[in-house]
C-alpha cells in the first residue's frame, strides 16, 4: 500500500485556490497566481503610508511593512526577556557598552558642536569679505 505525502500549501497557494473557487473561470490560473503574489507582496512586505489629518492637508505617515509589525508583536517580549537575562548574567558587558557610548557620545557631540560653530563663523566671515570686495564672490 503506497502512502502519499502531500506538502503543505503556501499562503499564496491557499489564497489562490479560495479565490479560484469563488470566481471560477473568469481568469486563468497563471493570471490569478500573479495577482495574488503581488497582493501578498504589497500587503506584507512594503511600507505602508497612512494619511494623517492636519490643518493644511494631511501628511503621510510611513509605517513599516505589516510582517515587521507582526514579528515585533510576536517576538518582541521574548527578545526583551532574552536580552534582559543576558545582561543580568553578564553585567560587565552592559557597563562596558554604556561607558563606550557615553565616551563616544560626549566627544562626538562636542566635536559636532565645534565643527558647526566654526563652520558658521567661517562662512559668515567669507560672505562678509565677499560683500566688501576683498574676496571674489561665488562662481555662480
Amino acid at each position: 500500500m503506497a502512502e502519499s505525502i502531500e506538502r503543505a500549501k503556501t499562503l499564496e497557494e491557499r489564497i489562490t485556490s479560495r479565490i479560484h473557487e469563488q470566481i471560477g473561470d473568469l481568469m486563468t490560473d497563471e493570471d490569478l497566481r500573479g495577482i495574488v503574489a503581488r497582493g501578498v507582496e504589497k500587503a506584507l512586505f512594503t511600507e505602508r503610508q497612512l494619511e494623517v489629518e492636519g490643518f493644511y492637508g494631511g501628511r503621510a505617515k510611513v509605517k513599516p511593512p505589516l510582517v515587521v509589525e507582526i514579528v515585533e508583536k510576536v517576538l518582541g517580549e521574548k527578545m526583551r526577556e532574552a536580552v534582559d537575562a543576558h545582561f543580568r548574567a553578564h553585567p560587565e558587558q552592559l557597563q562596558e557598552a554604556v561607558d563606550r557610548a557615553i565616551a563616544r557620545g560626549i566627544g562626538g557631540a562636542l566635536l559636532e558642536t565645534l565643527d558647526q560653530r566654526f563652520g558658521e563663523a567661517f562662512a559668515n566671515g567669507v560672505r562678509n569679505l565677499q560683500g566688501q570686495g576683498f574676496l571674489p564672490g561665488p562662481p555662480f
